[in-house]
């Protein structure tokens, strides 16, 4: 046993050299200037011996299972998926209604508390920078979080998630059935951001399709992968949302203007509330950024994207 043990050991050890030095020489900027298209790291080379498509069944059933995580339950969900990316804005995680236990409304908005438990998922695609080849990169999904759930029904055991919670089940998905030692030098290469959390919708979704947030980038040449969510969270019955003077919370601004409240959309609606939504990358996406496959911007350099590089 320890003479097949002693060269999988070297082995293992120059493997973490490799790493080091191909780390080292890529924060020069000398030798790895084009840093998101270099050699790739050994492990993750192996992941290249993964598929490189993820079936449709999986892309399209993410969100679903997004609900599942950020809500740590095993509810039964039906995922809904927009092709068009205006739609997909206009869309409502469902079922939506006035919860009890809190302030009262004074006006009547729509309200579907019948529908079944649904999410809603939008596709962003990216090109193969070598290969021209189309992949899914981006998914948004619209969920309902637990706190809403739970004051649906009281009898559900749920537990709010952050949408970090999901790319950290995406990053275990995608090192499934690698070596124990590859798992840890892939997980040197990569941090798990916490989400970056926005106050409503519209800045959300700002720079939706065309620039979307760098749910994917490094903070300098050579570093490791950042993995960060964007988040949006609304209580199921917001009182706690700040609103414009001279109203001392949402729901008061709302029953003030009935309802209409012109510049902020629908934000008065119950299908508007207790809902939490992320931008993420798609596994694909995370394994071509791994393998250094795609470009992902970089802090410092002329791909720095200001939303994560401050």
């Amino acid at each position: 046993m320890s003479s097949i043990r002693a060269p999988q050991t070297l082995f293992a050890v120059a493997l973490v050299l490799l790493s080091f030095l191909d780390s080292a020489l890529a924060q020069t900027g000398d030798v790895w200037q084009a840093e998101p298209f270099h050699k790739p790291l050994p492990a993750l080379r192996a992941l290249d011996g993964q598929s490189s498509d993820e079936s449709i069944a999986a892309v399209n059933g993410f969100c679903g299972e997004a609900q599942r995580i950020i809500t740590s339950s095993e509810v039964s969900v039906s995922n809904l998926i927009y092709h068009q990316w205006d739609a997909f804005v206009g869309s409502s995680a469902t079922p939506y209604s006035v919860v009890e236990g809190a302030t009262p409304l004074t006006y009547d908005p729509p309200v579907a508390p019948d529908l079944p438990l649904s999410s809603m998922q939008h596709i962003l695609y990216g090109e193969h920078g070598r290969t021209h080849r189309v992949y899914p990169r981006i998914l948004s999904c619209k969920m309902k979080n637990a706190a809403y759930l739970q004051a649906t029904d009281p009898t559900l055991w749920v537990i709010d998630e952050p949408c970090q919670a999901i790319n950290a089940a995406s990053l275990e998905t995608l090192l499934t059935g690698l070596p124990r030692w590859q798992q840890r030098l892939v997980r040197r290469q990569v941090v798990l951001d916490e989400d970056a959390l926005f106050a409503s919708g519209a800045q959300w979704t700002e720079g939706f399709p065309d620039s979307p947030y760098p749910v994917l980038y490094r903070a300098f040449l050579g570093g490791p992968l950042h993995i960060k969510a964007s988040a949006l969270y609304i209580s199921p019955h917001p009182d706690d949302v700040p609103a414009p003077p001279p109203y001392d919370n949402f729901i008061a601004f709302c029953n003030a203007t009935g309802g209409h409240q012109g510049f902020l959309g629908s934000a008065c609606e119950p299908r508007k509330w207790g809902v939490r939504y992320c931008h993420l990358p798609s596994l694909e996406y995370l394994r071509l950024a791994l393998n250094r496959q795609v470009q992902v911007p970089v802090c410092g350099t002329a791909s720095a994207d200001p939303r994560v590089c401050q």
